[in-house]
């Protein structure tokens, strides 16, 4: 596809002695890799993740190879058998099947199929499950409340787009909403998730209005009529021709989707599902990486902010409190170097998004400043996040408001640091980390809900999708990531509608740092 653009820029560079300006060759790489609805390609009997090919096609670039000559497969067809492929005179491809020999067994885990499941042929197939009739559901869906307008205004507009992504803010309804189209739009149905918790919820909000839903996550694979699935486990190519049977696909947290890892799940069912609908509080913006795919598969038709239910019943009001703190010299000193090492990468190579494929190539003359860059991130954002006078500030003022709080921090390290510091005041906490297991999770969120548990400490999971209605206190003891997401998903955990509810933010800052700019950038959005 694009071997022609892949040749005339040999022709003007590699073959003329000329080095190519790097920004030209990346889009080009980044269109090539777009094209390839796959996440993992095969080259040489080599299995290299899309980054991993990024770099090789980059080699090969410089090497004067043409695109033509590189053979790659990706890995549904190097499964499917695929051993050769070759181009014809008419621009199409042959490609060459090995369809000697016994085919290899394959251990296959157990599924549930619906009772009402049905290939076109009227027959289910055990091997493969072919574009599915849509059967409506034996259950039957009652007792949803009045919508709000802006709910109501986004089913309408997913009757009407049926392709759709959709902003509201944390707190709000998005939930409903999709439960609200399964209801009206028919089943079968199923909600991708990006977290075991996210799953547990829809789960129960499904349950109170009449439908229990099959779920699919590491430790338990039922699909049913309505299923619920993490990302993890819908982007697995064993299955995705079951993700065809259904209707409605509803990706919650969508801007989750646009991954390199996860798009290859909105491909599979584009011409499968009647209804694809995705939910945020933060869909993604035109600056963002995936924000083109929005756009193009499913555009963000209803987008809400905060400000649009300021003086409803559905606003909650929210103070923040800015409390600053000044670095030691020797924090100041580890700062002021990791900062120059950054602003010199951000002038020279780009954005730090270019770093990590830079820091990866041998050949780039900006290899080694990359490196020090990435680096450099890391040591800034320790430097901030633990900190011991931002923590030391944190324990007054939860021991002078003396309720439940939210923290959230920026490594495990700095979480430790600080729980061992609420343990020593006395202040029963827990540590909410990707590392700690489902069952523990899920008694912390118990114990928290039930007073047995004061201060929760996230590293980034409580940033989205956990529905605490009760907690209206939060700390920020770093916030060094330049984007609205994080900021607007930290504080949806404490702005969730209830009856007199007033939120407080404590956001702690060190003074002279990328935290003010951040406070500049990011306080009036809050």
């Amino acid at each position: 596809m694009y071997e022609k653009e892949w040749s005339d820029l040999l022709n003007r560079t590699i073959y003329q002695m000329k080095k190519p300006d790097e920004n030209e060759l990346n889009a080009l790489l980044d269109k090539i890799l777009d094209s390839i609805h796959s996440n993992i390609i095969v080259v040489d009997n080599q299995y290299l993740t899309k980054p991993m090919f990024k770099n090789y096609l980059h080699n090969m670039f410089y090497a004067g190879k043409q695109l033509s000559d590189i053979k790659y497969f990706t890995y549904e067809q190097k499964s499917a058998g695929l051993v050769g492929q070759t181009k014809l005179g008419t621009g199409g491809i042959q490609y060459t099947f090995q369809t000697e020999g016994k085919e290899k067994e394959r251990k296959r885990e157990e599924m549930y199929f619906p009772p009402t499941q049905q290939t076109l042929e009227g027959k289910k197939k055990e091997d493969k499950i072919l574009r599915q009739k849509f059967f409506e559901a034996q259950f039957v869906i009652n007792g949803i409340p009045k919508l709000y307008e802006h709910q109501e205004e986004a089913i309408q507009a997913i009757r009407e787009k049926k392709k759709i992504s959709i902003q509201i803010p944390t707190g709000l309804g998005k939930t409903l909403i999709g439960i609200e189209a399964i209801r009206q739009f028919g089943t079968p149905a199923i909600v991708i998730v990006p977290s075991v918790e996210l799953l547990r919820q829809w789960e129960d909000e499904m349950k109170k209005y009449g439908i229990t839903p099959s779920v699919v996550y590491s430790e338990d694979k039922k699909f049913g009529i309505v299923t619920i699935a993490t990302y993890q486990m819908a982007r697995l190519p064993k299955y995705h021709e079951i993700l065809k049977m259904y209707r409605i696909v509803i990706f919650d947290e969508v801007h989750h989707l646009y991954g390199d890892v996860t798009k290859v799940i909105l491909y599979e069912i584009l011409n499968t599902a009647e209804y694809i609908i995705g939910l945020s509080a933060t869909v993604k913006e035109e600056y963002e990486k995936g924000y083109a795919v929005q756009e193009t598969y499913l555009p963000a038709t209803i987008k809400k902010y905060p400000a649009d239910f300021h003086g409803t019943h559905l606003e909650v009001p929210v103070e923040i409190v800015y409390v600053p703190v000044h670095l030691i010299s020797t924090e100041r000193e580890e700062y002021e170097d990791a900062q120059l090492k950054i602003t010199r990468a951000l002038r020279t190579i780009g954005p730090p998004s270019r770093w990590s494929t830079v820091a990866k190539s041998q050949e780039d003359k900006f290899h080694e400043l990359a490196r020090s860059a990435l680096k450099a991130l890391h040591d800034r954002r320790k430097v901030l996040s633990e900190n011991t006078s931002k923590m030391n500030e944190a324990v007054k003022i939860i021991l002078s408001e003396k309720r439940q709080f939210i923290v959230f921090v920026e490594t495990i390290n700095a979480a430790k640091m600080f729980s061992d510091m609420l343990s020593s005041h006395d202040i029963s906490n827990a540590v909410i980390t990707s590392d700690v297991n489902i069952n523990d999770r899920h008694r912390y969120f118990l114990d928290f809900k039930n007073g047995k548990i004061q201060v929760l400490i996230s590293v980034f999971v409580l940033e989205e999708g956990v529905n605490l209605p009760d907690v209206d206190r939060a700390i920020w003891l770093a916030a060094t990531r330049d984007t609205p997401r994080y900021m607007i998903q930290r504080i949806g955990r404490i702005t969730r509608p209830k009856p007199g509810k007033v939120a407080k933010l404590y956001w702690i800052y060190a003074v002279g740092t990328i935290e003010e700019d951040r406070i500049k950038k990011y306080g009036e959005l809050l």
